[in-house]
C-alpha cells in the first residue's frame, strides 16, 4: 500500500512540475519502457535517454532551449500532453500515417520488429494475422503501437493495460494468452518481472518496426533540424555504435536518421 501510494504521489509531482515548464523550453517525455527508457532507483536510465543526454550536449552550444531532465509518465497521459502543446519531445514513438498528422520525426533511433508473443508451452501455430480471431485476449498497453495496430480488428480481444509489464504478467499469469509487444523490449521487461526470455516465444512477426523522437505540433522547425543535425552526426560515431551495442546486443543499427515534418509523408530534404 504505501509502494502505491509513494507511486500516485510522484505521478502527482511529475504533473505539477510539467505544468510550470515554460512553453518556450523543450519538455522531455518518457515511458517505464526497458531498455528505450526507465528509471532504476529513481534515476532515468535506457537507450533512448542516454542518446539524448549525449544529444543535448552537442546542442548545448546551440540556443535550443532544453529541459534539465526526463520526466516519466504513463504513455497515455505523455502522449496526451504531446497532442496538446508545443514544444513537446516524446521518447520514443513508432511512426504511422495517423501520428504524421499529429508529430514531427525524427530517427529512425532503433529498429526491430512488432509480433505476437505466447507462453513457451502455447504450441499454438500462427501463419497470419487473422489466426487470432476468437482464440484468446490479447494483452496491449493504452495508446501504444500494438493497441493502433490491433483495435480495428480485434478490439474486442484486446486487455489493455498502463504499462508493457503488466501486459507480461497477465501472458505469464494465462490472463491473456497473446502479448504484443516490440522484440527488442521484451528481454528487459521480463526481466523487471523475475522472468526471463526463455519463457515466451514470438508466434507471429506483424512488421518490422521503427522508433523516433517525436516532436509535438508547434515545435519551432529550426528547434528540430537542430536535434536531427546532432543525432545524424553522433549516429556517425564509435561511441554511437557502443551504446546501441550496449542496449541492444547489436552493431547492426540505424544511421541514416530522416527528417519527416509534421503532416509530411516523405522526409524533408
Amino acid at each position: 500500500m504505501k509502494k502505491r501510494w509513494w507511486c500516485l504521489l510522484s505521478y502527482v509531482i511529475s504533473i505539477n512540475s510539467l505544468a510550470n515548464v515554460a512553453d518556450d523550453s523543450l519538455m522531455i517525455l518518457a515511458e517505464e519502457w526497458a531498455p528505450i527508457s526507465y528509471q532504476h532507483e529513481g534515476v532515468p536510465t535506457g537507450y533512448a535517454v542516454e542518446l539524448v543526454s549525449k544529444l543535448q550536449q552537442q546542442l548545448a552550444k546551440s540556443k535550443v532551449e532544453l529541459a534539465s531532465s526526463v520526466s516519466f509518465l504513463p504513455w497515455a497521459r505523455a502522449n496526451q500532453i504531446g497532442l496538446s502543446r508545443k514544444n513537446v519531445l516524446l521518447i520514443a514513438m513508432s511512426k504511422s500515417a495517423d501520428r504524421q498528422s499529429q508529430f514531427s520525426f525524427v530517427g529512425p533511433i532503433a529498429q526491430g520488429s512488432m509480433g505476437i508473443f505466447v507462453n513457451r508451452a502455447d504450441d499454438i501455430n500462427i501463419s497470419q494475422l487473422s489466426d487470432l480471431t476468437n482464440q484468446g485476449n490479447i494483452g496491449v498497453y493504452r495508446d501504444g503501437g500494438c493497441e493502433q495496430e490491433l483495435s480495428k480488428n480485434y478490439q474486442q480481444q484486446l486487455s489493455i493495460a498502463s504499462y508493457p509489464q503488466q501486459t507480461a504478467k497477465q501472458l505469464l499469469l494465462s490472463r491473456v494468452r497473446f502479448w504484443c509487444q516490440a522484440d527488442f523490449g521484451v528481454p528487459h521487461t521480463l526481466k523487471q518481472i523475475g522472468k526471463q526470455k526463455s519463457d515466451v516465444r514470438m508466434a507471429y512477426k506483424i512488421k518490422p518496426l521503427a522508433l523516433y523522437f517525436a516532436f509535438s505540433q508547434g515545435t519551432e522547425a529550426e528547434v528540430i533540424e537542430q536535434w536531427h543535425l546532432a543525432l545524424a552526426e553522433y549516429m556517425q560515431t564509435p561511441e554511437y555504435t557502443a551504446l546501441y551495442q550496449k542496449w541492444f546486443e547489436s552493431d547492426s543499427h540505424p544511421n541514416e536518421p530522416k527528417l519527416f515534418a509534421v503532416n509530411q509523408q516523405e522526409p524533408a530534404s
